[in-house]
């Protein structure tokens, strides 16, 4: 009996010796992962390293909203101005397509009667948060697309903008407003389908017109907030790809 209860003793006790060895390593991993990356002591980020990207995203965002804010303002304002010019192609014979009629030529007739007429698409509003850079799927991210949704039916389609080149400002702001990560402004396209697959339309545009809409600061600090988590887990995925390369 006695041999026996030794035993267990024993037992428990490497047990407990072999928990507190991998705690302390734990501890050890954690706390050089804090100092070397995140340049802190924080317990937030010794207890959670791995998550310790989206506490500092929260309190950064919330330090640089009122200048992040500022510069998305700016280049609203400049679609504002862009607004006032007027143009020269008459909107009357522009033929307004839904999302809806769109993707019911998506797989069928190649000669429908969309093709090379001139038709206008529109991108959602803001409200839904249908028209990020990633709500819809794109082949190729060098290229430039709208991105059409059904409300009813959640219906996506990618359509790419074969002359985006032919509109520097336009394009320049909505690559900037990208780049800040905000998407709560509206595309509308006037042009043609000159091109159709199983993947996306073509389309080449004779006019493109943005829009804004009033938006709550709780939308700019959501989308300051994702930007900079973003940034930070991409920063920390490379320092742990780099620091443990076999794990």
């Amino acid at each position: 009996m006695k041999k026996i209860f030794f035993f267990v003793i024993v037992i428990v006790l490497i047990f407990a010796s072999y928990n507190y060895y991998d705690e302390n390593k734990k501890l050890k991993k954690a706390q050089e992962i804090c100092k070397e990356h995140f340049k802190t002591s924080d317990k937030r980020c010794i207890n959670s390293y791995w998550n310790y990207a989206f506490v500092l995203s929260k309190e950064l965002s919330n330090k640089g909203f009122a200048s992040y804010k500022k510069q998305v303002d700016e280049l609203l304002s400049q679609i504002e101005e862009i607004n006032k010019i007027s143009s020269s192609i008459n909107f009357k014979d522009y033929s307004f397509v839904t999302t809806a009629e769109l993707s019911k030529y998506r797989f069928y007739d190649k000669n429908n009667p969309i093709n090379y007429k001139k038709i206008v698409l529109s991108s959602s509003a803001y409200k839904s948060n249908l028209d990020s850079p990633f709500s819809c799927w794109q082949r190729n991210k060098d290229k430039f697309y709208i991105c059409l949704a059904d409300t009813e039916d959640k219906n996506k389609i990618s359509v790419e903008i074969k002359n985006i080149n032919n509109f520097p400002k336009i394009k320049k702001i909505i690559d900037n407003l990208e780049t800040f990560n905000f998407p709560y402004y509206k595309k509308t396209v006037f042009g043609r389908i000159v091109q159709e697959s199983a993947f996306e339309f073509v389309f080449e545009a004779d006019y493109i017109k943005l829009e804004t809409f009033k938006v709550p600061d709780d939308e700019y600090k959501s989308s300051l907030r994702l930007l900079v988590d973003d940034l930070k887990k991409k920063d920390f995925i490379e320092y742990m790809k780099n620091k443990y390369p076999k794990k």
